[in-house]
């Protein structure tokens, strides 16, 4: 992995660039708490200044990678008497991407952007603008992150591409672009 100033760089760019689609979300909706695993970027969990009981809320990997599986129950962000996240200007880059997510061709050094199943309910409603940033976004990931970082990604994911029903909609291999749906 490349050193943190790379990361920190990168954290600030992405928000930078995700930051006009905060409030794509139906407000309360939250369905992708119960669905969907997290994975920090290495630092962000500083960069972002998460409280020390948060931080231990989620899994750490024999590898350092911080995570946190759907099928372990909520977000520790989420706020269950009023079913929001209660740290949305701060939430991780994998959050601000939803309900796109790469899944990572490793040994291609490649990914493709999935969309999450139909229980996220914008996942129709999908605009190109997002799709194009999003794709920027998982470019550098795929160019920054280490293979370990980006298998432990693809695991952590692999159920949202099998069982809830998500469809990929992008794929980035190399240099060469083509959008498809399926």
């Amino acid at each position: 992995m490349k050193n943190n100033e790379n990361f920190n760089e990168f954290i600030a760019y992405a928000i930078k660039i995700l930051q006009p689609y905060d409030g794509i979300c139906p407000t309360g909706c939250c369905a992708c708490e119960q669905h969907e695993s997290i994975i920090l970027i290495p630092g962000e969990e500083i960069f972002h200044c998460y409280s020390k009981e948060a931080v231990n809320s989620f899994r750490t990997d024999k590898n350092g990678i911080i995570y946190q599986e759907g099928a372990d129950g909520f977000c520790p962000f989420y706020q269950d008497q009023d079913g929001h996240c209660a740290n949305y200007n701060s939430r991780p880059i994998d959050c601000r991407m939803f309900p796109l997510f790469p899944i990572f061709e490793v040994e291609e050094r490649g990914f493709r952007i999935a969309r999450a199943g139909v229980y996220c309910p914008i996942h129709d409603d999908i605009k190109d603008s997002f799709l194009r940033d999003v794709t920027e976004i998982c470019s550098l990931l795929n160019m920054l992150m280490d293979n370990n970082w980006k298998s432990r990604y693809n695991e952590l994911n692999k159920i949202h591409t099998s069982d809830i029903g998500a469809q990929f909609v992008t794929s980035l291999i190399g240099t060469k672009e083509s959008l498809y749906t399926s």
